[in-house]
């Protein structure tokens, strides 16, 4: 399943979104114009584009919220940007308000990006130069979509969203249940990839975490601020290598 989708009622057949799709991925069927998964990148333009709020991006609160109410321990890691997409809120309040939504742990995505970047460093030299960053994914589906030929040049290591929840799951227990946030659409794509499968569990953008607050009566602004965000430390100061 993909992870946009055009709600048909509301398409106004302004084809909008057909003209400004960079990869042409988007085809007018039974009079309203449609996302073709196996040539979307996941890039978003069309969503940000359509006037009408036609397409719509896999929701994912529903199955947060089962997790969180599952008895399972389950943590949120967080991309570091969420200090502009929670403007005025400080670290402190962030976790605190994570917390009250039932979350047990609250931990920035950050924290796997030394070691992707030093695995990076340790492996460029076994992909072809020029070498290609894979953190972003969409940049990954394009290379394996549209320049196949470039798939040689993909340096062969997990993004830090990937390596972040393997970390945990390393350093917590393989039964907690990792919630990633943040502002791509196109971490949900990849949080499902078979690859990538089971380091997590379920991908919300920021404003699907807004609205899980808004839902639960929960003000991060105002919520008690906890001393800063925690950090996980690898058992022994290993720098879980094989997370990435």
């Amino acid at each position: 399943m993909g992870v946009i989708k055009t709600i048909t009622a509301n398409c106004k057949d302004c084809y909008k979104c057909v003209r400004h799709c960079p990869m042409k991925a988007i085809r007018v069927a039974g009079g309203h114009a449609e996302v073709i998964d196996e040539l979307c990148v996941v890039c978003g333009t069309c969503v940000r584009m359509c006037p009408q709020g036609a397409k719509q991006v896999m929701d994912s609160k529903g199955a947060v919220r089962e997790l969180l109410a599952s008895g399972a321990r389950v943590v949120l890691s967080v991309a570091p940007s969420f200090v502009a997409s929670f403007a005025g809120v400080s670290p402190g309040a962030f976790a605190a308000a994570a917390r009250g939504l039932g979350f047990a742990g609250i931990f920035e995505t950050a924290e796997a990006a030394q070691y992707v970047a030093r695995r990076s460093l340790a492996t460029v030299d076994d992909c072809a130069a020029p070498a290609i960053a894979t953190s972003c994914p969409v940049v990954v589906n394009l290379v394996e979509r549209y320049y196949p030929h470039l798939l040689e040049h993909l340096i062969p290591v997990a993004s830090p969203m990937v390596a972040h929840g393997r970390m945990l799951k390393s350093c917590m227990g393989s039964d907690v249940k990792v919630v990633f946030a943040g502002p791509c659409i196109a971490k949900k794509d990849e949080a499902g990839r078979e690859e990538t499968f089971g380091a997590i569990d379920a991908a919300l953008t920021f404003q699907e975490l807004q609205d899980l607050f808004e839902q639960a009566g929960i003000d991060p602004i105002a919520a008690a601020s906890t001393a800063t965000m925690p950090t996980i430390v690898a058992p022994g100061g290993a720098d879980c290598a094989d997370c990435a």
